[in-house]
């Protein structure tokens, strides 16, 4: 499939990539919300919508993917999604397992080494991961506060990192520093 993208004289570079949890042929039949009928539209939209406050999703487009899979020793990340019911109706019901009106739900992202995919990374990782490569750009955050039992909520405006290789005579490690701005 990779191999299609890379050699294909009109594929664009810039285009998003995206992959499914599960069965691709779900997302694309029934994953279009009820403001867009394609799925492809809707899955662009909701790629090219700013996404500040949600650090966990991990937006790449198909030429920093062929790039990350091609160089030694750096394996690539796509952002991961997959087919929910919508969370009310149109009559502001709750839904519980209706077909009809779905939601493209961003959720974590998929790890490639080399062409092939060898794992999932959760929200939580996702967003680690966002956070070692620098492309935090912001988020909102709960983090525990140094009075016992309190917690608060952490707008970050932006953030980067430096990663330091430590080695040792038998192991190598890595010191990685982040810095975020932002406020409580």
């Amino acid at each position: 499939m990779v191999d299609f993208f890379v050699r294909h004289w009109e594929m664009r570079r810039s285009i998003w990539m995206v992959m499914a949890h599960g069965n691709a042929q779900e997302v694309l039949l029934k994953g279009a919300p009820v403001q867009e009928k394609i799925p492809g539209v809707a899955v662009k939209i909701q790629m090219e919508t700013p996404r500040h406050f949600d650090p966990t999703f991990y937006p790449v487009v198909l030429g920093d993917f062929l790039t990350d899979i091609s160089e030694e020793g750096k394996d690539a990340i796509v952002a991961a999604v997959r087919v929910r019911p919508m969370q009310e109706n149109k009559a502001g019901q709750s839904e519980t397992g209706s077909t009809e009106n779905n939601q493209l739900m961003f959720e974590g992202a998929g790890v490639f080494r080399g062409d092939k995919l060898v794992g999932y990374l959760g929200p939580s990782e996702t967003r680690g991961a966002r956070w070692v490569k620098g492309k935090i750009d912001g988020g909102i955050y709960t983090v525990p506060t140094p009075s016992e039992g309190l917690w608060a909520s952490l707008v970050t405006t932006s953030g980067s990192s430096r990663i330091e290789p430590v080695i040792t005579e038998d192991n190598i490690s890595f010191r990685i520093e982040i810095t975020d701005e932002g406020y409580i």
